[in-house]
Parts: structure tokens; sequence; C-alpha cells
């Protein structure tokens, strides 16, 4: 669009939708709609950048790459893989300086990280170090994410009950943060 194209002014405000639309594409699970906001953002970003939807398109844009990282190509997945180390690399430093906001997003993308290593008890242990973080923090949208994201991991890996336990604590969270059709949804 005329916007895109000559990043005027009204960049600042398309970059704003764009991460809204990223966030509410992941929380659909429309993952593959995700990654084309992604490709919109991406030139964008240098207009927003002491604005708090930055660190929001860091985090959505990694667990948009981590939840299509299996069923992308073996090039695709090494883009992915190097976006998700720079994208936490990034939230690491923020949350070295703000940790009441940024830790729980660190913690679950370095879980994530883990989880597509196959490093699987240091992803379980970064699961719950996110649910925790996000709990101290208050957080409930961070913790429902959180919640849910170890519930897929549990789920993928046969572990029924856990998931389905943690299904239901995401569930809560999200019902608590008023996010209705997403619980709906679940």
């Amino acid at each position: 669009t005329y916007l895109e194209e000559n990043r005027g002014p009204l960049a600042i405000g398309v970059v704003r939708y764009y991460i809204r639309k990223l966030q509410a594409r992941y929380f659909s699970g429309d993952y593959e709609q995700g990654i084309q906001l992604m490709e919109k953002i991406v030139p964008l970003l240098w207009t927003m950048p002491s604005f708090m939807e930055v660190p929001e398109y860091y985090y959505y844009a990694a667990l948009t790459l981590s939840s299509l990282y299996h069923k992308a190509s073996d090039i695709e997945q090494k883009q992915y893989m190097e976006t998700l180390h720079s994208y936490r690399e990034q939230m690491h430093i923020w949350s070295e300086s703000c940790p009441v906001n940024f830790l729980c997003k660190y913690t679950l993308i370095s879980a994530e990280i883990a989880r597509i290593s196959g490093n699987d008890m240091e992803a379980m242990r970064l699961y719950e170090e996110a649910i925790r973080s996000s709990a101290e923090s208050r957080f409930v949208h961070n913790q429902a994410i959180s919640y849910e994201v170890a519930a897929r991991y549990y789920q993928g890996k046969g572990y029924t009950l856990f998931a389905q336990i943690y299904f239901s604590e995401s569930r809560e969270c999200f019902n608590r943060w008023g996010a209705f059709g997403k619980v709906k949804q679940m």
C-alpha cells in the first residue's frame, strides 16, 4: 500500500495495527497468516524504536515461528532458528533491564527453542519458569499463553493428563483476562 511503500508519518499506525493483528493471528492459531504479517512489520519496525509494541512484535513473532518450525522446509527452519535466537537475545537484554515486563517472555521463547532443539528437560524447566514469572508479574495473559504452549508441548509428547491440566489452567487465565473468544475456542 501507499503507506508501506512511502513509510510516511502514518507508518507508526500501520505497524501498530499489524502487530496487534499478528497477536490476534497467534491467539487464533493462524500462524501462516502471522508469517505474512511479520513480512509487513519488519520493514516498518524502525518507525517505533521506543514503543511497547516492539517487544510485543518480538514475542508474538517468536511464538509464531516456533509454532510453525516443524512444518517449515529445511531452509526456513534455519531462518526461523536464527530469528528465534536473535529475538530471544533481544528479549534477554530487555529482561535484564526490566524482569517484571520481559522475563516471562524471554523464558517462554527460550523454552520453545529448547523444545525445537530436542532438549526436553530444559524445555519443561523453562515452561515452568515462564508460568511462574508471568504469575509473579501478574501478567495473566502471558501466564495463559505459557500454560497453553506448555500444554501443546505435553500433548505432543503424549502426556495427556499434563496437557489437560495445563490447557485447563490456560483457559482459566484467559477467562480472568477477559479473552472469552479464546476461552470458547479452546
